[in-house]
């Protein structure tokens, strides 16, 4: 059986979580701050935080230490790649059409 599977529960953290912003000061507060801090402790090797009203993507990879710390935001014009999806490219600008 494999490590990701217990029974019939999955078990294991996801390598990417995207996380698309919803409307909301509250909203946006949760996913930033509390949602990043959950996915951090469950092992998750990046977060991305999709901002449609600012058309960025804000990038969180695990660091040596095995926290969830900001990277980098990009825009429209840069490349979105992950170390998880080899061969894996997309424009910013594509995510928002």
């Amino acid at each position: 059986m494999s490590k990701a599977l217990a029974g019939e529960r999955f078990r294991a953290a996801p390598e990417i979580v995207i996380e698309i912003l919803s409307p909301g000061g509250s909203n946006e507060l949760r996913d930033r701050h509390v949602k990043l801090s959950l996915y951090a402790s469950g092992g998750a090797g990046e977060y991305w935080i999709v901002d449609p009203e600012n058309r960025t993507v804000e990038i969180h990879r695990r660091d040596e230490a095995g926290d969830l710390v900001f990277e980098k935001s990009i825009r429209e014009g840069d490349e979105l790649t992950s170390g998880f999806l080899p061969g894996f490219s997309v424009r910013v600008e594509a995510l928002f059409v």
